[in-house]
């Protein structure tokens, strides 16, 4: 159970990263 709890909560700090790296893409881009 402990196992699954880390993957999830690295796979969500994982999912923000890439979240933010392409928001901040996407801005670079508009501008």
């Amino acid at each position: 159970a402990a196992m699954y709890l880390v993957l999830t909560s690295v796979s969500l700090l994982a999912l923000r990263q890439l979240e933010k790296r392409y928001s901040v893409g996407v801005k670079a881009a508009d501008l």
